[in-house]
């Protein structure tokens, strides 16, 4: 089966029907690196989270600082700031930083903590990102919310 757009997701999130406007796209793994296409297809803004947070170290910085609270605070950012929709993209790259504790923390502020924000939140990951990201026993919730794009057809802990 050929891998599938999410446009009903974006079409959801654009839409004024949920408190929290964000949702995941498990992209697949052929797709990864061409997300700025994609969101070009799906006529929404793309933001590449990992060039976000370069830009708000100074010159010279050698370290990040990455935590949670810093991812947060540039998802809200992005979400205060841009268009109706943004595809967000590198997400996996700055959570492989987070500890496991921190990365739940992420998700679960991601599923209830960004209400009413002017610009919808479209966080791709790559489908075989799922367990190192810790995202793994989060997928139902998501999926019952109708906030969770996927071609593939279970989310096995083992996957």
């Amino acid at each position: 089966m050929a891998p599938t757009l999410p446009y009903n997701l974006v079409a959801l999130l654009q839409s004024d029907k949920l408190r929290d406007r964000v949702g995941l796209w498990l992209m697949p793994l052929a797709w990864v690196g061409g997300e700025s296409n994609e969101s070009t297809r799906l006529r929404v803004a793309s933001c590449d989270l990992k060039d976000t947070l370069l830009e708000t170290l100074p010159a010279e910085t050698r370290y990040s600082g990455l935590n949670a609270k810093k991812i947060l605070e540039l998802l809200q950012s992005i979400a205060k700031q841009q268009p109706r929709c943004t595809l967000v993209y590198n997400v996996d790259v700055l959570f492989t930083r987070l500890k496991h504790q921190e990365r739940l923390q992420v998700w679960d502020q991601l599923y209830n903590g960004f209400p009413h924000y002017p610009c919808a939140l479209l966080i791709a990951i790559p489908e075989t990102a799922v367990n190192p990201l810790s995202l793994s026993g989060a997928l139902e919730k998501w999926q019952a919310d109708g906030r969770l794009h996927s071609d593939q057809s279970t989310f096995d802990e083992g996957k």
